[in-house]
């Protein structure tokens, strides 16, 4: 629903080497973070900036040249729950974890030197060693890099200032062809302060509207997809200079529903009715109750050229006969979402 630069955080990180059994702990530092702009510029995995990096070069990650034992794999695991979200960087699927601000997340991935890609952190173990391009012999150490990017949610960006807590992200373990731990490290990033400048709207009054289609009887449906009703519902929202508003109208009863008809409420009555929303006169097709750009079935709106500029939003709803039709109450639950990009 809102746009956010196309911007990367890259964070490349070579790993210090883990010593026996308690290996070295590494913390990604990320510098603040600033940001203004709309609220839903980007879509959901489509990482925020390429202006915050940092980079550290080591030589190993596992490393067992004084033990002299073998590496046969090595592995890595995420110390919380990601979100149901995932970021397509590189041709690599990364879930996403939840930073603790709206609208931004983070993913993070780990491979040898020689590998080919990227091993997505996972909330189960992932194998990074051995994989395509690393080679079949078995080493006493192994280098590699992290990187860490910061990408869009499906939320607003809100403004004001908060931060992205200090915190332990990931272990790290090497293993022997016995299935032996040899190396363990934490993996952590630092406290990074983050203030955002969001431009967006404001809707004005009641966000709340009911809303009457009349009272019909089943024989003014003569066959399905016949029309009856004529309900008006009017939304002004007042928005910031540059901002492109974007609409998704939504099926509160069935959030997943993509047709051009809203199911009823399940206290409804009725059957063999739906409820159609229209927009200039043209019924609308749903969509998931987002803000993110190019959310299914957004359409656009406006792209304002002044502060506080007032934007009136009318939708029109009807009866649409879908079937065998029984008399009784028809309910809908409408939802609009605006998306600021």
């Amino acid at each position: 629903m809102s746009r956010i630069m196309s911007v990367f955080i890259i964070i490349l990180f070579m790993l210090p080497p883990l010593t026996g059994y308690a290996g070295n702990n590494v913390r990604f530092n990320i510098p603040p973070i600033s940001y203004s702009g709309p609220a839903d510029n980007v879509g959901i995995g489509v990482p925020i900036s390429q202006g915050w990096s940092s980079t550290i070069v080591h030589e190993y990650i596992c490393d067992q040249n004084i033990e002299k034992r073998t590496i046969a794999t090595a592995k890595i695991i995420s110390l919380s729950q990601p979100l149901s979200l995932t970021a397509h960087i590189d041709g690599v699927d990364y879930p996403i974890y939840d930073t603790g601000t709206a609208g931004i997340g983070w993913v993070m991935g780990v491979k040898d030197t020689h590998a080919t890609n990227f091993t997505p952190l996972n909330i189960n173990e992932n194998q990074w060693y051995p994989a395509p391009g690393t080679g079949p012999s078995l080493p006493l150490n192994i280098g590699g890099s992290l990187k860490i990017y910061l990408v869009k949610t499906n939320s607003h960006l809100v403004s004001g200032r908060t931060r992205i807590s200090p915190n332990n992200i990931a272990t790290i373990y090497c293993y022997s062809e016995k299935g032996e731990l040899l190396d363990s490290g934490n993996i952590s990033i630092n406290y990074v302060p983050i203030e955002v400048k969001a431009t967006g709207c404001r809707v004005l009054g009641n966000t709340d509207t009911s809303i009457s289609l009349g009272e019909f009887r089943t024989g003014q449906f003569p066959s399905v997809n016949s029309t009856k009703g004529n309900g008006v519902a009017n939304t002004n929202i007042s928005c910031d200079q540059g901002v492109h508003v974007a609409v998704t109208i939504s099926d509160q009863s069935n959030k997943t529903n993509t047709s051009n008809i809203i199911g009823l409420t399940p206290d409804s009555k009725a059957k063999g009715v739906g409820i159609q929303a229209l927009y200039n006169g043209k019924v609308v097709t749903l969509g998931p109750d987002s803000t993110s750009k190019n959310n299914t079935n957004q359409f656009e709106l406006i792209s304002t050229t002044q502060n506080n500029q007032l934007i009136p939003f009318q939708l029109g709803f009807q009866y649409i006969r879908t079937g065998d039709m029984k008399a009784g109450s028809a309910n809908g639950l409408v939802g609009i979402t605006f998306s600021y990009q």
